[in-house]
């Protein structure tokens, strides 16, 4: 009788203890219980490192391992092919909205964002400076047939151009390194000081003509105002114009006053950054994201920056030039949207940006971040609240060049404003015919 006890209490322990192996982790897992991986494409080298201790970051506070893929160069060709053989990753790194973002998304490729940024009264929305994360909505009756007001990505980080300045060149020449010019008259007479110390006073690579436009288009808002802007690139309002004339006559004025660095004029911007890094200039026009190229060239430089400075005779503000710096998408192919959501709000928090602003030097597009960063981005940071309204209109690449040569030909003394300004129009008219 014991015996047969025996028995029956060993068949009880091995049948308990094949239910306790078949439900225990050693057999195969279900989909939940697998670990989340989010994948996370994008071409930016410099915030891997960076990036990537973040994603550790993240899996030890949440258990969601985040793969961070460096495609590099071929970037926006493997993002075409992925998108077209519907194989996208999570997340999706982008330039910004508009055309190709409009593309993807009208392909049932990417997912959309606006009840997340709308909720709890529009708080996630209101982390980002306003016109970095309106470059991800389109607007009611947007020309590229997208849902009205919807939003399809979020921006990383933002940029605007200035004018950078070494505090120590300043104080060299007898000026007060931290009052910088802030009117185009000052912005003369800092460059005579600067040439009366023997330092050339400014530079940049108006050899990349993207520069000679900037420079064009900057000081146009200022003369013309929003309104006429708008008239301008739709074809209503001539080049000819005295606002468009007045603007080029500044480039006159930084020949006539000696203000560029000998041949500025072909230079190309990156040769522009290694001289000024060198300190053989002491201003020079570039974007924010020359913070980074700067402190790499020269990491015991003291810079300042400042805005463009304002004509006298400029009857409107004076806007900065900017947008998005770098942006993401989630996209329908992801298995799990809603953690690639999470990550993102934790990744675009305001202590996630200031690692970001600190480590990468890029100014962060959450707006609550600016009192963590260093001053220099906080003074491009500064602009992004005043960047050119949105038109949704743009200047023909025609019209852009004949502007951008133009400005180069009146800086050697070849022509005259009034010249450039009549090929331009005359451009943008026979565009127009076609």
């Amino acid at each position: 009788m014991k015996r047969a006890q025996r028995i029956l209490w060993a068949v009880a322990v091995l049948a308990g203890m094949a239910g306790i192996f078949m439900s225990c982790s050693c057999g195969p897992k279900t989909a939940k219980e697998e670990q989340v991986t989010i994948t996370f494409w994008h071409w930016w080298a410099d915030q891997q490192p960076m990036m990537e201790k973040m994603a550790v970051e993240y899996e030890e506070m949440s258990g969601v391992k985040v793969k961070l893929d460096l495609i590099g160069q071929d970037y926006f060709k493997k993002l075409q092919a992925a998108a077209g053989a519907n194989t996208l990753p999570d997340i999706i790194g982008l330039a910004g909205g508009g055309e190709l973002l409009a593309r993807y998304v009208k392909a049932g490729r990417i997912y959309e964002l606006t009840e997340q940024l709308a909720a709890d009264n529009n708080a996630w929305a209101n982390d980002f400076f306003p016109r970095a994360l309106e470059a991800f909505r389109f607007e009611e009756n947007n020309v590229y047939g997208v849902k009205d007001n919807s939003y399809w990505g979020l921006p990383i980080s933002v940029m605007n151009i200035q004018i950078f300045y070494h505090k120590d060149l300043f104080a060299q020449a007898g000026l007060d390194p931290e009052k910088p010019p802030r009117t185009w008259a000052e912005f003369l007479e800092v460059s005579k000081k600067l040439n009366e110390a023997g330092i050339p006073p400014f530079i940049a690579g108006l050899g990349d003509q993207w520069i000679d436009y900037t420079i064009f288009n900057a000081y146009c808002w200022a003369y013309l105002g929003a309104d006429n802007m708008k008239k301008l690139y739709a074809g209503e309002l001539p080049y000819t114009h005295e606002g468009c004339v007045k603007t080029m006559q500044l480039i006159v004025d930084l020949r006539v006053n000696k203000v560029l660095y000998p041949g500025a004029v072909s230079m190309q911007n990156k040769e522009a950054e290694i001289n000024f890094a060198n300190k053989k200039a002491a201003m020079m026009l570039n974007g924010s994201w020359a913070v980074n190229v700067y402190a790499d060239l020269n990491p015991d430089l003291d810079l300042g920056v400042f805005p463009f400075p304002k004509p006298a005779d400029a009857g409107y503000e004076m806007y900065f030039i900017g947008g998005v710096g770098k942006g993401c998408a989630v996209t329908t192919n992801s298995s799990d949207p809603e953690e690639a959501v999470a990550f993102l709000r934790w990744f675009l928090n305001k202590e996630q940006q200031v690692k970001m602003a600190t480590e990468a030097r890029e100014i962060p597009a959450n707006v609550h971040s600016m009192d963590g960063i260093a001053p220099l981005l906080r003074g491009f940071a500064m602009g992004m609240n005043k960047l050119t309204p949105d038109l949704k209109l743009e200047e023909k690449n025609e019209v852009r060049e004949v502007l951008e040569k133009g400005v180069q030909s009146i800086i050697i003394g070849e022509t005259i404003p009034q010249d450039v300004l009549k090929q331009a129009w005359e451009t943008k008219q026979r565009i127009s015919k076609k």
